[in-house]
């Protein structure tokens, strides 16, 4: 098992909605299942593989809902790939309704 820590900074932010890991947030890999802390409310998610996937990806640097939902294009079966940006948006809500990401503003700092 490995810790993987958030570097999420400052950054150009691209146009559109565009999201981040919350600072501090960590991901314990598990080999067959991924827990994250979330530093904030303390409490612990157990994740599945896309969301792992795309928390990942928003741990290293910030990344638009458009760069999310191409990462799990690739990701899916070639017969999921239609609902890709479905997914993507189901996987975003749910990061953000347990506060492990923050979509960031035009300024780059996260909406209020």
């Amino acid at each position: 098992m490995h810790w993987r820590n958030s570097s999420a900074g400052t950054t150009i932010v691209p146009v559109g909605a565009t999201f981040s890991a919350i600072p501090g947030v960590r991901i314990l890999d598990f080999d067959s299942e991924v827990v994250v802390f979330n530093p904030r409310s303390w409490d612990a998610h157990i994740l599945n593989s896309a969301a792992e996937m795309v928390l990942g990806l928003l741990t290293h640097s910030p990344r638009t809902q458009h760069d999310i939902e191409v990462a799990l294009f690739d990701a899916l079966a070639e017969e999921e790939r239609a609902s890709a940006s479905a997914h993507a948006e189901r996987v975003l809500n749910d990061l953000r309704s347990v506060g492990l990401i923050v979509e960031l503003g035009q300024d780059g700092l996260a909406s209020r």
